[in-house]
């Protein structure tokens, strides 16, 4: 089994408890195929695309056009793959049993898509059929349009200055949602991660930050000795926005990391447990619900003055 990378969908909350892992191949043998080329998902299950070979996407487009990505929706990027590499895998949730599709976004020497290198999840078997989908997609042209732009400006950093040991796994992207459905919280709020692997915070509500502190002072941004940690800075969101933004670190090494949002408008988001940890002990007092707990105690008051920012 592949590990997993977790895509957001700006459709994805609320969530449901994870089923089953559908594997898709992208790529197999050098052919210009997903494979299978058709899921039926239930709520709740994933989907790995697991590239194999050469240079693909997997890309969210529409049925009225399977060529062209839509905005806000799924994009893997471009997932290299050369002779004798490990693949990758890029995965996403399912929250719901309606009908996504998706297309590779090559076009060179030629476009995929228009060659049929198309994939859907949930088609339905009367309508608007994979078949008619696949077809339109041959017919058309290939589009590098997005409508409408433009996405949302993505912030990348390092979450330490120690050197990367070699990944024995592909890397994973883990999604962390921040403020789903105008809660105060981190989304999952503890995840295991690898050396390489990345963390993916996306704002979807409000006037939220992810900002690095210690276990001893879960409220305060900051590394002990005085050293700076990582700040995404605030991240407001209008209401009914389709574009939401996006930070990532990239973890370096299994050491836990501890996070909080600094935001004390109209009260401490920290001491309300709005917390966030990589790599926690399962066991031990130093383990994420202790860290939680000293947030709550303190209720954030031991934050600098200055971290507030109109919460929206």
């Amino acid at each position: 089994m592949y590990p997993s990378i977790v895509a957001l969908l700006a459709f994805m909350i609320p969530f449901s408890t994870g089923q089953q892992i559908h594997n898709v191949t992208v790529g197999e043998g050098g052919a210009l195929t997903f494979a299978p080329n058709t899921v039926t998902a239930l709520p709740g299950d994933t989907i790995q695309f697991v590239f194999v070979a050469n240079n693909h996407t997997a890309t969210q487009s529409s049925f009225e056009a399977p060529c062209t990505p839509i905005y806000g929706g799924v994009k893997s990027g471009f997932e290299f793959i050369g002779p004798g590499d490990a693949p990758k895998v890029y995965s996403l949730f399912i929250p719901d049993a309606n009908p996504v599709w998706f297309y590779c976004g090559q076009t060179h020497p030629v476009s995929h898509c228009s060659k049929g290198m198309v994939f859907a999840i949930n088609p339905p078997s009367t309508g608007n059929t994979f078949q008619k989908f696949q077809a339109a997609a041959m017919s058309s042209l290939p589009s590098n349009t997005t409508i409408p732009p433009p996405s949302p400006v993505t912030v990348t950093v390092t979450a330490t200055a120690s050197p990367s040991p070699p990944a024995a796994n592909p890397p994973v992207i883990h999604d962390i949602i921040v403020g789903a459905n105008n809660t105060l919280t981190f989304t999952p709020s503890n995840i295991t991660a690898q050396p390489n692997d990345t963390v993916r915070f996306n704002f979807v509500a409000k006037n939220h930050t992810a900002t690095q502190s210690t276990f001893s002072n879960p409220c305060v941004a900051g590394l002990a000795g005085g050293i700076p940690g990582f700040d995404s800075g605030f991240m407001p969101v209008a209401a009914n926005t389709s574009g939401f933004p996006t930070f990532s670190i990239t973890v370096n090494n299994t050491s836990p990391i501890w996070v909080y949002c600094k935001q004390r408008l109209p009260i401490g988001h920290c001491g309300q447990g709005m917390t966030f940890a990589i790599n926690a002990v399962a066991d031990g007092p130093n383990n994420y619900a202790a860290f939680q707990a000293l947030a709550k105690s303190i209720n954030g008051t031991t934050s600098s003055s200055l971290d507030f920012l109109l919460d929206w």
